[in-house]
């Protein structure tokens, strides 16, 4: 089951999860800006003949009364727009459904299904029995702690069981091995080569960091390379640069 979640300031975030066991966790990042061209359809059929006007908006006139002064708003125009947006969003956000009293649900805010980063795929059987437990309020409390966590409040997910029937031996090492890791401290990727078993296999620790699918939980931020902050796959470095500030680890 795919659950999205808001924090101020990171904007949205998703956890796919199964039986109480997380399948992947996609941190959260700002929601994209609509294009220029939704945003002044949601703002009317006028501001669409605007926008047809070009630059000067020369004939904002023909679009309806009090759009001959639009031209003089200049840029002003696609703030109208994703006010407008947003104000429909609120009205979404409005309706009846889950919502938590910290990081908030918002629903059907993206549309339809997507597949997370990673191809964390929900899986086609349960999950075992030693696996599972009650998610009836799991994830809720998850997401108040990862709103905590990125508030810059030391959290721990050592309890938070996570899917590994895809990982082989030495992966799984890894993942125990990033787990162990304390808040405020960091390890080299050969480092975390050696805690999991193989000192030589700093390449495959770092290629595991950089698709980990279980951000936070499996905190990866931690891992840097030896001579700088290292890489942090499609994410980007400025995450994890901002991630580790939280900690007080400047890189």
């Amino acid at each position: 089951m795919r659950h999205l979640y808001e924090v101020d300031g990171w904007g949205l975030g998703e956890v796919w999860e199964r039986d109480g066991v997380i399948l992947h966790h996609e941190l959260a990042a700002p929601a994209p800006e609509p294009a220029a061209g939704l945003a002044l359809a949601a703002a009317g059929p006028g501001l669409e003949h605007a926008a047809a006007a070009g630059p000067g908006l020369e004939h904002a006139a023909a679009a309806g009364p009090g759009l001959e002064h639009a031209a003089a708003a200049g840029p002003a125009l696609a703030g109208a727009g994703l006010a407008l947006e947003h104000a429909a969003l609120d009205s979404a956000l409005s309706a009846p459904g889950p919502r938590l009293p910290g990081p908030r649900l918002p629903g059907p805010r993206l549309p339809g299904p997507r597949l997370p980063r990673g191809d964390a795929r929900p899986p086609d059987e349960t999950l075992p029995g030693e696996l599972q437990q009650d998610s009836s309020g799991f994830v809720p409390e998850l997401c108040r702690r990862f709103a905590r966590h990125l508030a810059g409040y030391p959290v721990e997910y050592g309890d938070v069981p996570v899917d590994l029937t895809w990982a082989t031996p030495f992966q799984q090492a890894l993942v125990v091995a990033a787990r162990a890791v304390p808040w405020g401290d960091v390890v080299s990727y050969g480092e975390l080569a050696a805690l999991a078993g193989r000192p030589r296999a700093a390449r495959a620790a770092g290629t595991f960091c950089a698709e980990n699918r279980f951000s936070l939980i499996v905190p990866c931020h931690r891992v840097v390379a030896s001579n700088g902050i290292g890489g942090y796959g499609p994410s980007g470095v400025s995450l994890k640069r901002r991630l580790l500030r939280l900690e007080g680890v400047l890189l």
